[in-house]
């Protein structure tokens, strides 16, 4: 029997900067890149912006604020420097919620307010896919 999972994934893109410079000053390694202009393998077209992404991959999950909060784990205590990039390179943040419901069995979808906190703190914006 399936069950839900969800995926978050934290993702900077913009215009043109160089992915590299977001790893060296994180110091994260990122589970994806692509760079604006350059055809993403298994892609027919060429991107329209450039991203660096971390995210959690698919896990069954009953709560959302489980995936939130490790892929937030990874960049928390550096929200200088998020801020920071974001002005100089021009970039915006996203958190990525996608959740793959199975059999109608929604997990807790409600944000807590340390994860709002941090969200806001980056003033990142949030989407939710559900599947």
């Amino acid at each position: 029997m399936e069950t839900t999972s969800v995926k978050v994934a934290f993702d900077i893109y913009g215009e043109h900067f160089q992915p590299s410079a977001i790893t060296d000053l994180l110091n994260v390694l990122p589970n994806s890149t692509i760079i604006k202009g350059i055809v993403p393998e298994g892609k027919n077209w060429p991107a329209v912006e450039t991203k660096w992404r971390i995210d959690t991959g698919y896990e069954k999950s009953d709560d959302i604020n489980i995936q939130l909060k490790k892929i937030i784990g990874l960049i928390q205590g550096k929200e200088d420097i998020l801020n920071r990039i974001r002005s100089e390179l021009n970039i915006d943040m996203l958190f990525d919620v996608v959740i793959r419901l199975e059999n109608d069995e929604y997990p807790v979808m409600r944000l807590k307010p340390d994860v709002l906190k941090f969200i806001a703190s980056i003033s990142a914006d949030i989407d939710f896919n559900v599947y």
